[in-house]
């Protein structure tokens, strides 16, 4: 069947067009460069070097890499002749013929789109590039080694190094804050334009939930003998910064190795057991809550995540891994999670077929068992002097940090509110320079809007959010208790006005931060490979220069500065260069930053088409 899609495409009157026809049939398989899609792929990776001619391309063909969205449209649209059964066909024909391309010929394809003024870089790339670089296959321009071959050495620049010293010496890195400030977020340790260019939407950085049970909370006011009783709302704030700063690795070529976390598999893990007086006890319940509790920590420490160089899996390199036998003990534990039912069949099949998880979901009636044998313990009279960590094991331990944010919120009296901290107030109280929340916006979860400057009124969680800003994959978890105004019930009449003026500036539409928290890290390596492409030395700007920055050339750049350059002499300046060189981590021979700025974007394009997209062209 023959398949046209009309240049411009539309679904609840969203835009999901390139603004090209596009028109197949069954001449058109197998593909080549002259295959409709496989022409929008290398519209696409040329789009930095084209003078932004295929800036619409670059934004939209990722839809038309997934085909079920691609149906949901035709289905929509009466001049769209679509049947998703034969453009999968296309999409497979595509994939295979985009992953066979190497560095050579696919940089000779790119040609006719690169725009007249950087055809020159075409045939200096394959001049000037070793062979071992220029057969590499497009599809290893995912992992650092095939990166490397490409640009035929590795380098680093200013942005790497100053990364790679926030990782070694423990240091926040704040040009990450760009981010947030970007989305109207506040942070006053963020200058624009510091080191990093604005960045994507990256799709789960910031979550804040209600809890939509009810809570009380009593306090005790100035005037009133017994405590008063409140209606509570509990929200919960997740900031995974491990997304922001894989997006920023990503947009400054930067590969960043995950240090190896200890290997869950190599210690003893603590198994969950029931109290031998306990007469609920089954080994078939404990063989099942020890399954999924041990695969689980197995995800946490990202096991599956990496191959043995801490360079990230995509999808399909998951995939042959598993088919491959590389994770042969952890996978007999995967399949016995299937054999005791813990899992889906959904699960299993997508897990096996590369799919990222970070856990399995624990079902409810295990964690009932959990709950029992936790209370059967913590009543039994030889505990009752002792602390929880003294008799739970690992796994009640979990079970209780998991489940105390809402626990505790059930049933409250004056010390929860002693043990929480004011963070954001409303104007004109007390409090009102405690603006966590910007214009109240925890009223509006959807849109929330934060003020980071506002937490150094919190000792402990301004240290925690340094630590969120230094390089790694962390996440931050915070619980806030809100006794919201207009949710109240109780009498106003036997309050004095001192009561009521105490209710508002300390407690209604008061936002307090529970003492508890959750951070969660995982470091970088600063002893692995950060690079970053063409760094340049800063001394007469040259005429490719001016042309690379009206191209959309790399704006960010390693810089080697020689100080009092007229009062010294050539020989002294070129040691100085020299050294500056090292400093900075370039090659010190064979190096073109013009070549590499090109082949950089080349690369960068050629990822994102395969992984940011989704697509899984490549």
């Amino acid at each position: 069947m023959a398949i046209s899609i009309p240049s411009d495409i539309t679904l609840n009157r969203r835009d999901y067009g390139i603004g090209e026809a596009i028109k197949l049939d069954d001449a058109d398989l197998p593909a080549d460069d002259k295959h409709p899609l496989v022409v929008c792929c290398l519209k696409y990776i040329a789009s930095p070097v084209s003078s932004g001619v295929y800036s619409k391309i670059e934004d939209s063909f990722g839809n038309y890499l997934d085909s079920g969205l691609m149906e949901r449209i035709a289905n929509d649209d009466s001049e769209f002749d679509f049947d998703k059964t034969e453009y999968d066909k296309h999409l497979s024909s595509v994939k295979n013929y985009m992953k066979e391309l190497t560095l050579e010929t696919l940089i000779l394809k790119l040609k006719p789109y690169v725009g007249s003024e950087n055809k020159k870089w075409i045939s200096a790339n394959i001049r000037g590039t070793q062979k071992e670089g220029l057969d590499t296959l497009i599809s290893d321009f995912s992992n650092l080694s095939g990166r490397q071959r490409a640009l035929s050495f590795n380098v680093k620049g200013e942005v790497s190094a100053k990364i790679n010293q926030a990782i070694r010496r423990n240091l926040p890195y704040y040009p990450a804050l760009q981010y947030f400030v970007d989305r109207g977020h506040k942070s006053s340790k963020y200058e624009q334009g510091e080191d990093i260019e604005g960045l994507e939407d990256i799709e789960g950085v910031i979550s804040f939930e209600k809890d939509s049970n009810k809570y009380l909370m009593e306090v005790k006011l100035p005037d009133r003998k017994t405590a008063l009783e409140l209606n509570v709302s509990l929200y919960t704030l997740t900031i995974n910064m491990g997304k922001v700063f894989e997006n920023i690795a990503e947009e400054q070529g930067l590969s960043y190795i995950l240090r190896k976390s200890y290997n869950s598999l190599m210690k003893a893990f603590n198994k969950f057991k029931f109290h031998p007086d306990n007469n609920i006890k089954s080994d078939i319940i404990e063989d099942k809550i020890n399954a999924i509790y041990e695969f689980n920590d197995i995800l946490r420490q990202g096991t599956f995540d990496s191959d043995e160089d801490g360079l990230r899996y995509t999808e399909e390199q998951r995939r042959n891994a598993i088919k491959e036998g590389d994770f042969e003990t952890e996978m007999k534990k995967f399949e016995k999670l299937n054999e005791l039912g813990l899992i889906s069949n959904k699960t299993y099949v997508d897990f096996k077929d590369g799919k990222r998880f970070t856990s399995f979901p624990v079902d409810k009636d295990l964690l009932n068992f959990v709950k029992l044998n936790i209370d059967f313990k913590r009543s039994l009279p030889e505990n009752k002097d002792k602390s929880p960590p003294e008799y739970y094991n690992e796994i009640e331990l979990l079970f209780q940090r998991k489940s105390s944010a809402r626990t505790r919120a059930e049933i409250t009296r004056d010390a929860r509110i002693e043990e929480s901290a004011i963070i954001s107030a409303p104007s004109g109280t007390t409090y009102s320079e405690r603006q966590f929340f910007i214009d109240e916006s925890w009223k509006t979860p959807d849109d929330v809007k934060l003020n980071f400057d506002a937490l150094k009124y919190n000792r402990e969680l301004d240290s925690v959010f340094k630590k969120l800003l230094i390089p790694s994959n962390s996440t931050l978890i915070l619980s806030f208790i809100v006794p919201e105004k207009d949710k109240q019930t109780y009498s106003t009449k036997r309050l004095t006005e001192e009561d009521k003026k105490e209710l508002n500036n300390s407690y209604l539409d008061v936002v307090r931060v529970e003492k508890d928290y959750e951070f969660e890290t995982q470091k970088y390596d600063a002893e692995g490979k950060l690079r970053e492409i063409r760094p340049s030395f800063e001394t007469r700007p040259s005429k490719l220069e001016d042309e690379r920055l009206g191209y959309k050339m790399p704006s960010k750049q390693g810089v080697v500065q020689v100080q009092g350059s007229k009062d010294k002499g050539g020989t002294t300046i070129a040691r100085e260069k020299a050294q500056g060189i090292v400093d900075a981590g370039l090659p010190s021979t064979n190096y073109s930053a013009d070549l590499n700025a090109f082949i950089y974007y080349v690369m960068r394009q050629t990822n994102k088409l395969e992984g940011k997209l989704g697509g899984e062209i490549i």
